[in-house]
């Protein structure tokens, strides 16, 4: 029940009104909150974690104040598979950033792909705001926030997405097939 009530939050965020994707705060909380969800509807291997009491990491790599202020007054005192999330700034890529999700808040492709280099074959869901980077990306429909997904790329980082999360997607690179709808 729980889960169902995730999702149905979930699919009111991808839903928003054609005024507030206009709006750049807005869109920035409307993003802050998928990213937070995502975790929910991602598994990692247990291996992912020290512990049962460590933290979940919710990375940022280059984001603005206000979304990264959004990001951690969402998250504030909440729990994703029983882990307490942490927010943490990043101003550099790192190979070991101790993140499970890793936002990449820089419009600047280089930069994307050297911090997704740098997390390859690691238990990190990269996501995005370069479209076709990272194992989730961001993007603007029909005056919308919306989201692709890379799910082989997901696999190559020991991960499984859940099919409730890819069939939100507007095209999922499949684990075994090429990009679909």
């Amino acid at each position: 029940m729980r889960s169902a009530a995730a999702l149905l939050a979930l699919l009111v965020i991808v839903i928003p009104s054609h005024a507030a994707v206009a709006d750049q705060s807005v869109e920035k909380k409307v993003k802050a909150a998928f990213l937070y969800k995502f975790g929910s509807y991602v598994e990692w291997p247990s291996a992912s974690f020290a512990s049962a009491e460590s933290p979940f990491g919710l990375c940022v790599l280059d984001g603005d104040a206000d979304f990264t202020g959004a990001l951690k007054t969402m998250v504030q005192s909440e729990h994703i598979h029983g882990h307490p999330v942490v927010v943490r700034e990043l101003h550099a890529a790192a190979s070991e950033p101790e993140c499970h999700i890793l936002y990449l808040g820089t419009s600047d492709p280089q930069v994307s792909a050297e911090a997704i280099k740098a997390v390859e074959g690691k238990n990190v869901l990269t996501v995005s705001e370069n479209s076709g980077q990272g194992i989730i990306s961001f993007l603007i429909a029909d005056n919308r926030v919306r989201f692709n997904i890379n799910d082989k790329a997901a696999a190559d980082n020991g991960l499984v997405i859940s099919s409730k999360l890819l069939d939100l997607a507007v095209n999922v690179t499949r684990r075994n097939q090429g990009v679909g709808q």
